[in-house]
């Protein structure tokens, strides 16, 4: 709803959004509740003032869909599923020594693996070494079956009960009914824009949001976040006319920002394919979760940061033909930050405080920023009259991310490739556009060290039959060649093809489209063991509208394709698989008062 209307005597614009969605889903033990309202406001001051405001509000409730666990190339292939109970009991380990350091079972009766409250403690788990501190191959693409099969065995807790085989379909996924993803989000804005003489303009912008997150998984994984923050960016934009062929724009500011957080996770113990997915999710599999006060966390942190910063962007132009884009920004960081005690970190993880200052790059001992930098050219052309866009680039992008799990999420990753984008206005009733992007990513990160962790899938057992780990994880090394290795998940190609059209010189206001995009196979896991197919999508829809009513109708996946994605590529990609929606149908309608 908008409209008109004045405030003290002045001329006032307001926009108010409200939305409400109950909602299930295609996959099993998913469904969303989600509510928005959002209000905006421009104030009109005086003849060179005004304000635009507003605050908005969101509650989200959903749940982490994993995907399918228990992944092989028969599963990615034709949906045959290994099913079987992981253990009821353990039988306490200790971890033996070089070179291949297996698991040494210590006798005694067994014991339950759940607790009282049908869950497993990181105490069971660690007790039954379920996690990679004896469970590990060292390069399995070198060792023998044999020798992978040698090392599995060694722990007895790993194995499952009764293994199988089951097919599947794309609906049944590693989420349990208590599984949780809940957003509460706060934010509100005031801006003041004056335009002054001679094109000159001065804006203030402030800006605050509150962020209030939790995410839990019965499999083993907890966070949740509470976090605010407040910006303010003054800016000024003036146009510098310096002689007939050459004028300048200028846009330059400073701008504060300050975040405070609190922030804990948990994931020392994810054991993604305890379950079997034919089954539901019980005490063979459910995790405690330190979110919920059962365990202690991987990282539990609190601090705060204050990021001060100035910028200066300058467009000149010259002969009315050529344009130079320059700019400049400095920015100085001071982030501190501590760990509670009622965390269990990760060896090599920042310890009990940690702060830092730098300027010009953002910067704190804690590496809780990232780093970027990016090389681009390309050209544009635009003809027929304007009828025709086209243009081409092509980029290097070098990126530094860190974050908790430091062994495997702090990379550095280059990406190098080729855009494409065209768009053909054929006549106001047709218009075509068309996009090819090709791309690769490599890991600078285990180029440079040699070595890249993961978890181990089914597929780098060499035929080794994988129920004889499903009740924990195994971890392993594997050597990368010092070219980089290309990230997994990633397709190299994709292309896509859109068709727009309108019937308005026949049926006043129905317009319809046609998308196809074709994506190349892709690797599921940085092994390279599952190989996720290359798929083409066609999606369809139809739009009526006149007056104050629209109605749209889309059909997506026309063709029904089976195409998948890869999640967590690096840690778990050759354990879980999201299969992606079937066709499906979406019937919209909307109303503007």
């Amino acid at each position: 709803m908008s409209g008109p209307s004045t405030l003290f005597g002045k001329a006032l614009g307001y926009s108010l959004y409200g939305e409400s969605e109950n909602s299930g889903s295609y996959y099993q033990n998913t469904h969303t509740s989600q509510t928005i309202a959002q209000a905006s406001f421009d104030l009109k001051i005086s003849d060179t003032l005004h304000s635009e405001f507003g605050v908005m509000y969101q509650y989200f409730k959903g749940n982490q869909i994993a995907g399918w666990n228990r992944v092989t190339q028969q599963l990615i292939d034709n949906g045959t599923y290994i099913t079987g109970s992981a253990q009821s009991t353990y039988t306490p380990v200790v971890t033996g020594g070089p070179p291949y350091f297996p698991c040494l079972p210590q006798g005694g009766a067994p014991q339950p693996i759940a607790n009282q409250f049908g869950l497993i403690s990181q105490a069971a788990a660690g007790a039954a070494d379920l996690g990679t501190t004896c469970n590990f191959l060292f390069e399995p693409n070198t060792m023998t079956p044999a020798a992978i099969e040698a090392q599995l065995r060694s722990n007895p807790n790993l194995a499952l009960a009764n293994s199988g085989t089951a097919h599947i379909n794309g609906n049944q996924v590693l989420v349990a009914p208590t599984d949780t993803l809940g957003d509460n989000v706060t934010t509100a804005y005031f801006d003041l824009i004056a335009n002054l003489a001679n094109g000159a303009k001065v804006v203030n912008k402030s800006f605050f949001e509150y962020l209030d997150n939790i995410n839990e998984n019965a499999y083993g994984f907890s966070q949740y976040a509470k976090t605010w923050a407040f910006e303010d960016q003054f800016n000024m934009t003036m146009k510098l006319p310096v002689n007939d062929w050459l004028t300048t724009n200028l846009d330059f500011g400073p701008s504060v920002r300050y975040q405070n957080f609190d922030f804990g996770d948990d994931f020392n113990g994810e054991f993604f394919d305890r379950r079997d997915i034919t089954q539901p999710s019980g005490p063979l599999d459910a995790r405690t979760l330190a979110t919920r006060g059962q365990d202690l966390y991987t990282d539990h942190i609190r601090g705060h940061y204050t990021d001060l910063g100035m910028a200066f962007l300058a467009d000149t132009t010259f002969f009315e033909k050529l344009s130079l884009l320059t700019g400049i920004r400095y920015d100085y960081f001071d982030m501190k930050s501590r760990q509670l005690p009622d965390s269990a970190p990760f060896p090599g993880f920042a310890g009990e405080q940690a702060s830092g200052k730098k300027g010009a790059t953002s910067y704190s001992a804690s590496n809780a920023v990232a780093a970027s930098t990016l090389k681009e050219v390309g050209i544009k052309t635009n003809q027929l009259d304007g009828h025709l866009f086209a243009a081409v680039d092509f980029f290097i992008q070098q990126r530094t991310d860190f974050a908790a799990q430091d062994l495997v999420s702090n990379n550095t990753t280059q990406a190098k490739g080729l855009e494409f984008e065209t768009r053909y206005v054929v006549n106001p009733e047709v218009t075509v556009t068309g996009a090819f992007t090709s791309m690769a990513v490599y890991n600078l990160s285990a180029a440079a060290t040699g070595t890249q962790f993961t978890f181990v899938g089914a597929g780098d057992l060499k035929g080794v039959n994988p129920a004889l780990m499903y009740g924990g994880s195994v971890g392993s090394v594997f050597a990368v060649s010092p070219n980089g290795s290309l990230k997994a998940g990633l397709p190299k190609t994709l292309a896509s093809v859109n068709l727009y059209l309108s019937a308005d010189p026949w049926v006043q206001g129905l317009s319809g489209s046609l998308a196809v995009t074709h994506s190349s196979f892709a690797y599921a896991g940085f092994s390279q063991a599952i190989k996720l197919p290359a798929y083409t999508l066609l999606n369809a829809g139809l739009r009526f509208e006149r007056g104050k009513w629209a109605v749209n109708a889309q059909v997506k996946n026309l063709s029904d394709a089976r195409y998948f994605r890869s999640n967590f590529p690096d840690l778990f990609g050759s354990s879980v698989v999201l299969p992606e929606l079937p066709r499906h149908y979406l019937l919209s309608g909307t109303y503007k008062f």
